[in-house]
């Protein structure tokens, strides 16, 4: 789609990739309690995006306010330094105004920023199982949760293949000033399967980095 950008005096028609998520997710399992989509679903599919142009890592959300969207549930998207877009929850007023009576998550992304990419790198696959250990940490609210992927990394370089932030949670139990953050941790080795103590380790060694860097405590 095209949408209008004012610079300077000047009015400009830029290329732009929008989209929306509501009602309740899509569920593994038909034994399971229906769950409203959220935020990080909205994210979740934006970083799918990312990957696309194998330069996921230079994306980054950034809490900041936008007048069509909830305070404290928007993000800008920058690209590098280079803002590129917007995330987040539509603003109760402007549901209102727009008689929409559902809870809607959206987003709007300039095209051009996923159209510069790196070509893909041969990384052997590994024929060992993946594990999964989730976490739930918490931490002041000033923490993203890009501060947490990259602390999380610090610890566990070899063997941890993805962060997958599904939570996130301010309110009752949580101390004012601070919210919890719950992540699955995806961990692989190359060579062999990985043992429960080694894993043990891996998952101590995350706790003890997200303490010491960001005063993180365990959520119980």
């Amino acid at each position: 789609m095209s949408a209008f950008v004012q610079q300077s005096s000047d009015l400009n028609q830029e290329m732009t990739i929008a989209g929306l998520i509501m009602g309740e997710q899509m569920l593994p399992s038909w034994d399971q309690t229906p769950k409203k989509v959220d935020f990080f679903d909205l994210k979740g599919h934006l970083e799918a995006l990312f990957e696309l142009s194998a330069c996921s890592e230079s994306f980054k959300f950034v809490s900041e306010s936008h007048a069509a969207l909830h305070p404290g549930q928007s993000a800008r998207l920058y690209r590098d330094d280079q803002a590129v877009g917007w995330v987040g929850l539509i603003h109760p007023k402007v549901a209102k105004q727009l008689n929409l009576d559902h809870t809607m998550y959206l987003f709007e992304l300039k095209a051009d920023s996923l159209q510069k990419g790196r070509l893909p790198e041969f990384e052997a696959v590994s024929k060992f199982p993946a594990i999964r250990r989730d976490i739930s940490i918490v931490v002041d609210q000033a923490v993203t949760a890009d501060n947490v992927r990259e602390t999380i990394k610090k610890a566990a370089p070899g063997t941890l293949k993805k962060i997958e932030l599904f939570d996130m949670y301010m309110g009752e139990g949580i101390d004012s000033g601070r919210k919890s953050l719950s992540l699955g941790l995806i961990l692989q080795d190359i060579s062999r399967t990985l043992t429960d103590s080694e894993i043990e380790q891996v998952m101590q060694r995350v706790i003890e980095q997200v303490r010491g860097d960001l005063g993180a405590t365990l959520r119980q």
